[in-house]
């Protein structure tokens, strides 16, 4: 053969090599780019796992469930305050250990408070708190506290944020914006629906009012007594286990607008007595509260069924 034809039997070649190695590149870059895709698909799909006040989030070694959110602007003694333009919100939250082991618990290390633009916010040293978020806790055993921090006034925290580490790589959150001014689930003047084991109930907040009763008995005087009117109907409590509803002080926690948390006071509305009512009664009950503060508002929570509901703002009238 002339080596005409194998000169052009080498160009032949060489062109095959030089496409089929483009051919193979081209295969080579759709494959990264779908990966690429891919992974860009996904990244932009983990939109986290939203839970609401009252909900549980499971995390790999806890169950955590946050109660409510309450502000306030001082400690219980007015000692101890925001700097100019700041506020302190509380974060009431109850931490189980599902676990085998026992753990140590820092609230700081397991989730952080987040505004809507993203801001993070650390905790507060502060020791004026209902509870503690700080220790060891052994296997099926919980704890409960309030976590603390400081922002600006005015400024409504959107979230809480757990560390991913706990959560297998989910991002789940808490969504909190707006419950410090409202209860995500009880509402002034509405009938609040409880399910618990033993039944089913309605509870209503329906006001609050000045008194000017006050018990002779008593030497510590106070600046104010303050009724709080509230009604609950029985629709199936205790049907299986013979029991009546009967709703007292011990099923509300109140507070002031500082974040005092209220006694009893040892007065009556005689047309408002709280008692026991059976299936398909209904009764409305007051219970009076002394105030020494200049408080506009009871901010209450409900605690039915061993959760907590609220708090819900109640003016004073």
């Amino acid at each position: 053969m002339s080596k005409t034809f194998y000169k052009k039997l080498c160009i032949i070649f060489i062109a095959l090599c030089i496409t089929i190695g483009t051919l193979g590149c081209a295969n080579i870059k759709n494959k990264i780019t779908s990966l690429v895709s891919t992974t860009e698909t996904k990244q932009d799909t983990n939109e986290p796992t939203a839970y609401k006040i009252g909900d549980t989030v499971e995390l790999k070694d806890f169950k955590i469930t946050i109660n409510g959110v309450r502000k306030i602007t001082a400690d219980k003694n007015n000692i101890v305050k925001p700097k100019n333009g700041n506020e302190f919100i509380l974060i009431d939250c109850t931490i189980e250990n599902i676990s085998s082991e026992t753990k140590d618990v820092s609230a700081i290390n397991i989730f952080k408070v987040v505004d809507k633009d993203g801001a993070s916010y650390d905790k507060t040293l502060f020791t004026d708190t209902n509870g503690n978020l700080e220790g060891k806790i052994e296997p099926t055993k919980i704890i409960k506290g309030e976590y603390w921090v400081e922002v600006p006034t005015g400024k409504e925290v959107a979230e809480l944020e757990f560390d991913q580490s706990l959560t297998n790589n989910i991002r789940q959150t808490v969504v909190l914006d707006g419950s410090t001014n409202q209860s995500k689930g009880i509402i002034l003047n509405k009938p609040y629906n409880v399910e618990t084991g033993n039944g089913t109930y309605t509870i209503t907040i329906e006001g609050a009012r000045l008194s000017n009763k006050r018990n002779d008995g008593l030497r510590t005087k106070v600046d104010k007594v303050v009724y709080l009117d509230y009604s609950y109907e029985n629709k199936n409590y205790g049907e299986k286990i013979g029991r009546d509803l009967y709703l007292d002080s011990n099923s509300f926690t109140v507070t002031d607008d500082e974040g005092n948390k209220l006694e009893t006071y040892p007065v009556n509305d005689d047309n408002r007595i709280t008692k026991k009512v059976s299936i398909g009664g209904k009764c409305s009950g007051s219970i009076a509260y002394a105030v020494n503060s200049d408080s506009k508002n009871l901010n209450v929570t409900f605690i039915g069924d061993s959760k907590k509901v609220g708090p819900v703002k109640v003016p004073i009238k």
